[in-house]
């Protein structure tokens, strides 16, 4: 039965790792097309009303959940610079997520710390940060309209989801790290 458990906590880690290294391309990724527009603004693939991309390495790159859109065919640098940052400030957020459940599950002493919780709390403020970060980006996108751009962020629930758990999670810990403490008192 221990031998499952290891494997399984190793499994998490393991699983987290590698959303962590996803994230991390995924901020590579946007700072090469970031690079790319400014080298050359022509890499820019612009249609009126259909998503604006960057294209590198033969490859068309646009962000996951969040699309920019031109209204008349031309895409602005300064706006699909700003779209790529914003995107490499997603990614970063949700790599120090996985980075702070990765350490509470890695953790080798008690879960029921004040260090757990907190790590907790953090990893779900992340999460449901990336949430109100798209929303900003929108409406600042609606009053500061970069040139022919618009923006349509498609809110998944997942992130929501998953900084809510957190949250809760870190709230079941909390509890459970009073009660290590009333029983440390005890003995």
């Amino acid at each position: 039965m221990a031998g499952r458990k290891i494997s399984w906590t190793k499994a998490a880690v393991s699983a987290c790792v590698l959303f962590q290294i996803l994230n991390a391309l995924s901020i590579l990724l946007l700072l090469m097309a970031a690079f790319r527009v400014l080298i050359d603004p022509a890499s820019i693939n612009a249609s009126s009303g259909e998503p604006v991309s960057v294209c590198f390495f033969g490859a068309n790159f646009s962000l996951n959940g969040m699309s920019l859109y031109s209204t008349d065919g031309a895409a602005t640098v300064p706006g699909v610079i700003i779209y790529m940052l914003i995107g490499c400030a997603l990614s970063a957020m949700r790599f120090l997520a996985f980075g702070n459940i990765r350490r509470v599950i890695d953790f080798s002493g008690s879960p029921f710390c004040r260090e757990s919780v907190e790590k907790l709390r953090s990893a779900g403020e992340l999460f449901l940060g990336t949430v109100a970060l798209q929303v900003a980006y929108c409406l600042i996108t609606m009053f500061f309209a970069f040139g022919s751009l618009s923006l349509n962020v498609n809110l998944k629930f997942d992130d929501i989801v998953i900084g809510v758990i957190l949250l809760c999670t870190s709230e079941i810990f909390q509890r459970g790290a009073q009660m290590q403490e009333e029983q440390d008192g005890l003995v």
